[in-house]
C-alpha cells in the first residue's frame, strides 16, 4: 500500500469530525446576544482608537468634523470592526434589492448607467432601507448607553488599560486543525462561544488570577478560565495581574485533567489572534515555557526513542497538539513581526531556542540521544523545518536567529552529529528496510499511527538536514563553521559536512516494485539533492561551499565508478544516484562560478587547461554512455540525458566549448539521434507485436529520449563555433524545427535558463545555413504574419473600407519588439541574401493581367520576407497604398527596417541592385514637393526617406558625413533644419565644411617612418625585426600624431607583409606565382553589386581627396577587383551545397580590396603587389573576407558549411573574451536577444566603413597586420568596452540592435585603446592566436 511518510501531508493523528444536532438550537438562541456583544465591542474599539484625535479637536464641532471626514483622513478606517459590521449589514440587506432592480432593466449598459439615480431614489424610499436605518440607529444607541454606563461605574478605568496596536487582523486559519469540532478544537476561534464582559475591573482580574492557582479546586479553575474567555483579546495579559494569570495558565497546561488542559490550550490558540505585540509574545513564551518544563522535568517520564512513539495515547496526543499549535504560530509570525518592536522578535526567538536546547542539559549526559527531544516532536509536525526556512528568509529575523543558534550551539551540534552519524552508519538502508518490516505493525495498529525508533530517527534526520541547508545558505550561518563535536572532539567543516551529505545522496536504496516504501519527496537522496541545488543556485553559497575540489570529486565518485567499471547498470538504484548527481551538477553549471569550478577546478586559472578538471570526467562519461562503451554496461537513458544536459550547460558557452571540444560531443549526440531513427528489424517487431502496453511505454521513452538529444544538440548553437559544429552534423534543420516548436509555445530554453530562444534564433540567423533552416521550418513565415497582425490587424482580410486609425495606435513597446524581432534575423548579409536572392518584387506595370493579379492579392497577408518588403517598403502603386489600413504607421515601420538594413553596405548594394529603392524613394519625395520646387510636405515618412537617401549616398565616419535627424525642432519657422531633396546628389549641407586629405595616421618625420627607412629587412632576422617594428609602431600610435603623408603607410604595409611571409606560423597559405593577361581579364565580369560598390568606394575616396578623378578611380578599382577575382578563382573549389552563397562567386563587394586601393592612393599596381604577398598570410583569412570563399585551403567540412572563419573563429573569440573582460556588456547582449558576434561580423565584413573615420580604418588594418591577427579580436573588445555605457542605456530602452547598426562609433581612438589591447594580448594571445592560426586544420 502506498504511504505518504508520517508527519508531512497528514497529521500524526486522525481528526474526528462530529456534528451534534442538539447544539443547533442553542447556537441559534445565542446568535442575537453574540451579535449585540460584538457590536458593542467594535464600537468600544472605535472610540478608544479615536480618543487621541478627539482630545486634540478642542471643541465639539471640531470633533464632529473629524468624525464626518474620518474615511478620508484615517487609513485604517475600513479595518475597524465597527465599519466592517456596518458594511456587512448593508450588503446583506440591500444587495438583493439592488440586483433585483438591475435585472428589471432590459436595455444595454448605457441604459443602466442612466438609470442609476432612479434606482438610488427607489432604494432609499424602500421599506428595507428604512428598517435597516432604524435598526442601526437603535443598536448604536444601545451600545452608546452601555458604554456610558460602563464608564460611569468604573471612573478609574482609563483607555491605557487596553493596549491598542496596529490592527493587523486575525491570523489565517491554521493549515491542519487538531479537531474539527468548533466546541472542542484548540485551534478554532473562541469568538461567538461566549459573550464578552466589559466590566473589567482590576478586582476581577485579581480574582481570576487567584482562582487559577493550582491549589484551588478543579471546578474553580475551570470556571476561572471560562470567565477569562469573556474578556477582549487585549485585556487578559496586559493587566497588572498578568503574571498571576500567566502562572495559572502554565499550571493548567500541565494539569492532568483533560478538560482543564484542553481549555487552557484552547485559550492559547485564541490569544494568538490578538493584535497586541505584548499579548502575542506573552502567550507564545508561555506555551514555549510549558513545553520546556515538560522536557526539563527530571521527575517526568521521558519518551524513549527505542520504544517508538504511539500517538494514539492521550499524553502523546496532548504533547503533539501543543507542538502543532507552536509550529503553526511559527509559520504565521514571520509575516508580521516586522511591524512589531524588536523586543518582540528577540523574545519569540529566544524562547524558541531555549525550548530546543532544553534536553541538552549536562544533567542528562549521554542519555540525550536516547530520549525524545523538543526537536523530535517538532520534526513530526514539520519534518522539513519550514518554520526555520521562514525565519531565515528575511535579514531582519535571520540576524537574530543566527545569533540565537550561536548562543545555543547544541542545536547545530545535534543536527550535524545526526547527519554525519546517519552517513557513517549507513542508516539510510537500515531505516528504510526497518520501515518496510514494520508496515504490518502499523497496519494492525487500529488506534492510531505508531512511529518506530527508525521512523523517529529518520524524521529527525530530515529535519536536521533541512535546518542545516538553511544555515549554509547564508553567510552568517556559514560563519558558524567549523563546529567541534563535543563527544568525539571532531572538527566539522562545511566541506566535510557536505561530503557526508553527498555520501548519503550516493548511497543506493533498495528497489521495491510491489509498493512504495517512501514518498519521493522524503527520499534521502532527493532531500540532499534539494539542499545542494539550493546552495548551487545561490552565487555566494555556491562559491564558498560547492566550488571546492573535494566537493566535486565526491559528487563525481559514482560517475568515476562507472568509468572504472566498479559500478554497473545492475547496481541497486543506479539510475536515481546518477540523476541526483546530474541534477546538482546542472544547477552548479548554471552560474559562472560553478562553470569555472567544473571547467578549471578550484585552483586553476581560467585559461589554464587541465585534463583533471571535473568537466573532463563528465564529458568522458557522457561520451562513453552515448557510444555504449562503459565497462559496466549502458546506464538508463534518463541518466545519460542528465549528464549530457550538464555538458550542454558548459558547451553552450565559449569557454566551456573550448574545454569540451576534444570530446566531439556534437557528433556523439547526432549519432545517437540517428540511431533512434534506424528501422527496427522485422523479427523484433513480430516478437513485440503482442505487447501493446509495453510498446506504448517504450515508444514514449523513445520520444522523450529523442527530444532530449535534439534539444541538447540544438544548444551547440549558443556560440558561433558551436553553430559551426552543429551545421557539420547535418542536423541543423531538425534542431531548428524543434526550436521553432518550443519558440512558438514561448518555452524557456531549459530549467536552468532565464531567457527564451530569442538569443539562439539570432545566433542561428547570423549564418546562411541557419537562415535557410529558419525559412524551411516556417519560422520566418510565422514572424512575418505576427508583424502583419500587429500593424494591420488580421492575417487574412477581404477588401473593405479602411478603418480610421491614429498614427500612434501602435505603442512604442510593440513597435520596437516587432522591429527587433525582424532585424535580429536580417542582421547579417549572408542571411539576407539567402532569403531574398531568388525573390523578385512583383511587377507594377499597367497591364490588365498584372493589374488583376495585384487587385486580387493586394489584401492577402504576406507570407515571406519579400512579401513584407513589397507591402511595407516598396509602395509604388495605388493598390499597395489602399491595401494598408494603417498606411503611415506600416510604411514608416518598413522604412525604419530599410534604414537599419542599409547600415550593412552589402545589404544596401543588394537592395539597390535588385529593387532600385533609391529611385523609388526619390520619386516619393518628388510626389510630396510643392509646385514652387523648394518646399516639401514634412511627415515622419518623408523624414525617414530623407535619412535613408543621405546615408546610402554618402560614406564615412562621424566627422566625414552628416546624417539628418528624424525629429523636428521647436522653431516654428524652421521646424526641420535639413533640406529635403528629390534627386541625387544630395545638397552639400550633408558634408562637413572642410574635407582634408586623410592619407594616413602618422606624421612625416615620425619615429616609425625613421625606423622603416633606416632599417633593412633580412629574411633570416624577420622575427626580431617585427618585434622592433611593433614596439616602434605602438610608440608612434600612442603619441597621438594623426596627420601625415602616405609614404610611411606604404612602407609599413610593404615591409611588415614581407617580414611576415618569412614567419612559418604566419605564412600558412602557399604563395604561387601568378599573372593574368588582358584577354583573361576580359572574361572576368563584376557583378552588379561589385560594380555599384566600386562607385561607392571611389566616391568616398574622392570625398576624402585620396583620389583625383572619379572616372579614373572607377576604372582602376574595377581593374584591381577583376585581377583579384581571377586570382582567387583559381583557389576555389566547386561545392554541391544548396546554399545560394556557395553556389557561385562571392556575393558581396570586396571592401578590403577597396580599402587597400584607397590606402595606396588609387594605385592598382601597388595595391596588387601588397595583396598578392598578403594572400599567403593567416591574416588574409580574417581581414580579406573574400580570400577564403569556397577556398581549397580550408577543410572540406568548413568550406561546405557556409560559415566563414571570420564568424566561427574571430567572432567566437570576441564573445569568449567579452564574457571575462566586460561582463556587463556581455550580459546586456544576452538580455537584449542580440549577440556580439553579429555586430562584430557586420563591422569586420565592411572594414568598419561608415563606423570609423578613415584614419581609424587605416589604423585598424595596420594594427591587425603589424601586431598580429589576434588584435582583430582585441579591437572589437576595445570598441565594445568603449561603448559600454551606451550599450547599457540602449539595452534598457530595447534599442541595442538599432543603436549598434545605425550609429557610428563615436570618439573611438586607437591611440587611447592600444594599451588595453596590449593587456589583452598578454592574457589571451596563447589561446586566441593559436585558434586563429589553426584555420587550415580539420
Amino acid at each position: 500500500m502506498d504511504r505518504v511518510y508520517p508527519g508531512h501531508n497528514c497529521p500524526p493523528y486522525q481528526p474526528k469530525w462530529r456534528w451534534n444536532n442538539n447544539q443547533r438550537g442553542g447556537n441559534m438562541e445565542k446568535k442575537d446576544s453574540d451579535y449585540h456583544d460584538n457590536f458593542f465591542a467594535s464600537l468600544n474599539q472605535l472610540i478608544l482608537s479615536l480618543e487621541p484625535a478627539i482630545k486634540e479637536a478642542g471643541s465639539v464641532s471640531a470633533a464632529e468634523d473629524i468624525l464626518a471626514h474620518l474615511e478620508a483622513t484615517d487609513e485604517n478606517f475600513h479595518r475597524y470592526d465597527f465599519v466592517r459590521q456596518l458594511r456587512s449589514r448593508i450588503d446583506t440587506t440591500l444587495t438583493p434589492l439592488i440586483d433585483k432592480k438591475l435585472e428589471q432593466l432590459t436595455g444595454r449598459e448605457g441604459d443602466r448607467n442612466n438609470s442609476v439615480p432612479t434606482i438610488t431614489e427607489e432604494i432609499i424610499a424602500s421599506p428595507e432601507f428604512v428598517n435597516l436605518q432604524q435598526s442601526i440607529l437603535a443598536d448604536t444607541k444601545d451600545a452608546v448607553n452601555a458604554l456610558i454606563q460602563s464608564f460611569s461605574q468604573n471612573p478609574g478605568l482609563r483607555p491605557s488599560d487596553y493596549e491598542l496596536t496596529e490592527n493587523r487582523g486575525r491570523l489565517q486559519p491554521f493549515r491542519l486543525s487538531l479537531d474539527s469540532s468548533d466546541e472542542d478544537s484548540s485551534m478554532s476561534s473562541s469568538f461567538g462561544q461566549a459573550g464578552y464582559m466589559f466590566n473589567m475591573s482590576p478586582e476581577k482580574f485579581t480574582e481570576i488570577a487567584e482562582n487559577l492557582d493550582p491549589d484551588k479546586p478543579l471546578h474553580v479553575r475551570i470556571n476561572a478560565l471560562s470567565t477569562l474567555y469573556q474578556f477582549p483579546l487585549s485585556d487578559e495579559l496586559t493587566s497588572k495581574n498578568s503574571e498571576g494569570i500567566r502562572k495559572g495558565l502554565l499550571a493548567a497546561l500541565a494539569d492532568e485533567d483533560e478538560q482543564l488542559a484542553e481549555k487552557s490550550l484552547k485559550f492559547h490558540a485564541r490569544m494568538f489572534m490578538a493584535s497586541s505585540a505584548h499579548v502575542t509574545k506573552e502567550i507564545y513564551t508561555c506555551l514555549a515555557e510549558h513545553l520546556e518544563s515538560y522536557f526539563s522535568d527530571t521527575h517526568r517520564h521521558r519518551l524513549n526513542i527505542e520504544n517508538g512513539l504511539d500517538v494514539s495515547t492521550r499524553n502523546n496526543q496532548r504533547l503533539l497538539k501543543r507542538f502543532r499549535l507552536l509550529n503553526e504560530f511559527q509559520h504565521e509570525v514571520a509575516s508580521f513581526w516586522i511591524r512589531y518592536p524588536e523586543w518582540f522578535l528577540e523574545s519569540v526567538l529566544g524562547s524558541t531556542f531555549n525550548l530546543f536546547s532544553a534536553s541538552s542539559d549536562p544533567e542528562f549526559g549521554a542519555s540525550v540521544l536516547q530520549y525524545m527531544t523538543p526537536l523530535h516532536c517538532l520534526a513530526l509536525v514539520d519534518p522539513k523545518a519550514t518554520w526555520f526556512k521562514k525565519w531565515m528568509h528575511g535579514n531582519y529575523s535571520r540576524t537574530v536567529a543566527i545569533r540565537e543558534v550561536k548562543k545555543h550551539p547544541s542545536l547545530l551540534v545535534d543536527a550535524i552529529s545526526h547527519c554525519i552519524d546517519f552517513s557513517r552508519t549507513c542508516k539510510t538502508l537500515q531505516s528504510l528496510e526497518m520501515m518496510e518490516l514494520n508496515e504490518q505493525q502499523r497496519d494492525d495498529d487500529s488506534d492510531g499511527l505508531f512511529y518506530t525508533s527508525q521512523d523517529l530517527e529518520y524524521i529527525y534526520f530530515v529535519h536536521s538536514l533541512c535546518l542545516l541547508g538553511r544555515v549554509l545558505l547564508y553567510s552568517g550561518g556559514r560563519a558558524l563553521f567549523p563546529v567541534i563535536l563535543p563527544d568525539t572532539d571532531e572538527t566539522v567543516t562545511i566541506s566535510s559536512l557536505l561530503v557526508a551529505l553527498i555520501r548519503i545522496m550516493c548511497t543506493a536504496l533498495p528497489n521495491s516494485n510491489e509498493k512504495t516504501v517512501l514518498d519521493v519527496q522524503f527520499h534521502p537522496g532527493y532531500l540532499v539533492c534539494d539542499v545542494l541545488k539550493k546552495l548551487a543556485s545561490c552565487t555566494n553559497a555556491s562559491k564558498e561551499c560547492l566550488c571546492k575540489d573535494v566537493i566535486t570529486t565526491s559528487l563525481l565518485s559514482p560517475v568515476q565508478a562507472w568509468l572504472d567499471g566498479i559500478d554497473s547498470c545492475d547496481s541497486a538504484d543506479a539510475e536515481n544516484t546518477l540523476l541526483f548527481v546530474a541534477d546538482v551538477l546542472a544547477t552548479l553549471a548554471a552560474s559562472e562560478t560553478g562553470q569555472r569550478q567544473l571547467l578549471y577546478g578550484e585552483a586553476q586559472d581560467r585559461w589554464q587547461r587541465s585534463r583533471f578538471s571535473p568537466a573532463h570526467t563528465i564529458a568522458k562519461f557522457a561520451k562513453k554512455a552515448l557510444l555504449q562503451r562503459l565497462p559496466g554496461g549502458t546506464p538508463p537513458k534518463t541518466a545519460i540525458s542528465g549528464f549530457v544536459f550538464v555538458c550542454r550547460q558548459l558547451y553552450s558557452t565559449c569557454d566551456g566549448l573550448m574545454v569540451l571540444n576534444p570530446y566531439e560531443l556534437h557528433q556523439c549526440v547526432a549519432n545517437a539521434w540517428i540511431k533512434v531513427h534506424e528501422p527496427e528489424s522485422p523479427t523484433e517487431a513480430e516478437l513485440a507485436s503482442d505487447e501493446t502496453q509495453q510498446d506504448f511505454i517504450q515508444d514514449e521513452e523513445i520520444l522523450v529520449w529523442e527530444s532530449s538529444l535534439v534539444d541538447n544538440l540544438l544548444n551547440f548553437a549558443g556560440t558561433p563555433k558551436g553553430l559551426l559544429l552543429l551545421q557539420q552534423t547535418g542536423k541543423m534543420n531538425e534542431c531548428v524545427a524543434f526550436m521553432n516548436e518550443r519558440y512558438n509555445k514561448k518555452l524557456q530554453v531549459s530549467k536552468c535558463e532565464k531567457f527564451g530562444y530569442g538569443l539562439m534564433v539570432t545566433q542561428i540567423a547570423a549564418t546562411a545555413p541557419g537562415m535557410v533552416a529558419l525559412e524551411n521550418r516556417g519560422f520566418l513565415k510565422r514572424m512575418v504574419l505576427d508583424i502583419w497582425t500587429v500593424f494591420e490587424g488580421a492575417q487574412d482580410r477581404k477588401p473593405a473600407p479602411p478603418s480610421i486609425k491614429h498614427v500612434d495606435s501602435i505603442d512604442s513597446r510593440t513597435y520596437n519588439k516587432s522591429m527587433n524581432n525582424l532585424l535580429s534575423v536580417l542582421s547579417a548579409f549572408p542571411a539576407v541574401y539567402e532569403v531574398l536572392a531568388d525573390a523578385y518584387r512583383p511587377s507594377t506595370s499597367g497591364s490588365e493581367i498584372e493589374e488583376a493579379v495585384t487587385n486580387r492579392e493586394a489584401f492577402s497577408a504576406p507570407v515571406s520576407i519579400m512579401d513584407l518588403v513589397d507591402r511595407f517598403i516598396m509602395i509604388d502603386s495605388e493598390e499597395k497604398f489602399h491595401s494598408l489600413f494603417n498606411f503611415e504607421q506600416s510604411h514608416h515601420f518598413g522604412l525604419r527596417v530599410l534604414s537599419v538594413l542599409c547600415s550593412c553596405l552589402d545589404t544596401f548594394l543588394f537592395f539597390e541592385c535588385r529593387y532600385r529603392f533609391q529611385e523609388l524613394l526619390l520619386q516619393s519625395q518628388l510626389d510630396i514637393r510643392f509646385d514652387n520646387g523648394k518646399d516639401y510636405i514634412i511627415d515622419m515618412c518623408s523624414l525617414e526617406r530623407n535619412h535613408i537617401l543621405v546615408k546610402t549616398y554618402h560614406v564615412g565616419g562621424t566627422s566625414e558625413r552628416i546624417i539628418p535627424g528624424r525629429t523636428l525642432t521647436e522653431n516654428v519657422d524652421n521646424p526641420y533644419p535639413w533640406p529635403l531633396f528629390s534627386s541625387y546628389p544630395p545638397p552639400k549641407d550633408y558634408l562637413p565644411g572642410e574635407q582634408h586629405a586623410k592619407i594616413t595616421a602618422f606624421e612625416e618625420g615620425d619615429t616609425l617612418l625613421e625606423f622603416l627607412e633606416g632599417s633593412e629587412l633580412m629574411s633570416a632576422d624577420s622575427f626580431s625585426w617585427l618585434q622592433d617594428c611593433r614596439k616602434t609602431f605602438c610608440q608612434s600610435v600612442t603619441s597621438g600624431k594623426t596627420k601625415a603623408k602616405g609614404k610611411v603607410l606604404k612602407l609599413l604595409l610593404d615591409k611588415v607583409c614581407t617580414a611576415l611571409t618569412n614567419v612559418p606560423e604566419e605564412a600558412i597559405f602557399p604563395l604561387i606565382d601568378f599573372s593574368a593577361s588582358e584577354s583573361s581579364l576580359k572574361n572576368v565580369e563584376l557583378t552588379d553589386i561589385e560594380s555599384l560598390g566600386t562607385k561607392v568606394a571611389v566616391r568616398y575616396g574622392v570625398q576624402l581627396k585620396l583620389l583625383q578623378s572619379t572616372t579614373d578611380g572607377v576604372e582602376d578599382l574595377t581593374y584591381l577587383l577583376k585581377y583579384c577575382k581571377f586570382f582567387l578563382q583559381g583557389q576555389q573549389r566547386t561545392t554541391e551545397s544548396t546554399l545560394r552563397t556557395l553556389s557561385g562567386e562571392y556575393v558581396g563587394h570586396d571592401w578590403f580590396v577597396s580599402t587597400i586601393f584607397l590606402m595606396m592612393y588609387g594605385d592598382p599596381d601597388l595595391a596588387w603587389e601588397f595583396l598578392f604577398k598578403f594572400s599567403s598570410l593567416v591574416s588574409s583569412g580574417y581581414l580579406w573576407i573574400r580570400r577564403l570563399h569556397a577556398s581549397v585551403h580550408l577543410p572540406m567540412s568548413l568550406t561546405v558549411s557556409g560559415i566563414p572563419p571570420l564568424y566561427s573563429c574571430t567572432c567566437h573569440n570576441v564573445e569568449l573574451i567579452l564574457m571575462a573582460e566586460v561582463p556587463l556588456v556581455y550580459s546586456a547582449f544576452r538580455m537584449s536577444g542580440y549577440t556580439p558576434s553579429q555586430i562584430c561580423q557586420h563591422w569586420l565584413r565592411q572594414c568598419f566603413w561608415n563606423y570609423l573615420d578613415w584614419e581609424e580604418i587605416c589604423l585598424y588594418i595596420c594594427t591587425c597586420l603589424t601586431m598580429g591577427i589576434d588584435y582583430q579580436v582585441y579591437y572589437c573588445i576595445a570598441i565594445l568596452r568603449h561603448l559600454q555605457q551606451d550599450i547599457l542605456r540602449k539595452t534598457q530602452q530595447k534599442q541595442l540592435l538599432i543603436f549598434l547598426k545605425e550609429n557610428p562609433i563615436g570618439n573611438f581612438k586607437v591611440a587611447d585603446q592600444l594599451t588595453f589591447m596590449q593587456e589583452l594580448e598578454a592574457r589571451y594571445r596563447p589561446t586566441i592566436l593559436c585558434d586563429l592560426q589553426n584555420i587550415t586544420k580539420p
